[in-house]
């Protein structure tokens, strides 16, 4: 029997972050109807918040020079995946494709609205589920080559 190209995790690794991206869709759409409650009083709400910053509201950045630098933070992860799948690393792929789906979500968003929509607001910022996924993304592939360095 021939073996898979990809083992079947990687298959699951696309599934969960195709998940995280369709669930960033769907409460983008339910922020836009501005349905609002609260996640936990005094600490997590759900509220619309357009934001032309960048993710987690930092920095007022010209939006043309913000979407020209994710596009380019894009491409060279587009390529890092592309050399991963390569190498086959399942932890990098995961990480590369968290990345991959935030920053595409948050792009769309801009693309359609000038501006990223965020709907979860805490005391310091306001942020939305693609943010999370870059964040986590970042992280999981910071320590992952930082692994494979030591």
């Amino acid at each position: 029997m021939a073996k898979s190209l990809y083992p079947k995790k990687h298959l699951a690794l696309v599934i969960v972050a195709a998940c995280f991206f369709i669930i960033d869709r769907i409460l983008k759409n339910l922020a836009l109807t501005n349905f609002k409650t609260t996640i936990l009083p005094g600490l997590i709400n759900f509220q619309l918040a357009f934001n032309s910053r960048l993710a987690l509201s930092l920095g007022p950045i010209n939006s043309l020079f913000i979407l020209i630098i994710i596009l380019i933070i894009i491409l060279i992860v587009l390529v890092f995946f592309i050399l991963s799948l390569i190498k086959k690393s399942f932890i990098i792929n995961a990480a590369l494709m968290f990345i991959l789906l935030g920053a595409i979500s948050n792009i769309l968003d801009r693309l359609t609205f000038g501006q990223v929509i965020d709907y979860f607001n805490i005391p310091l910022t306001v942020f939305n589920l693609a943010d999370l996924s870059i964040i986590t993304g970042t992280i999981i592939l910071i320590s992952a080559l930082n692994f494979n360095k030591n």
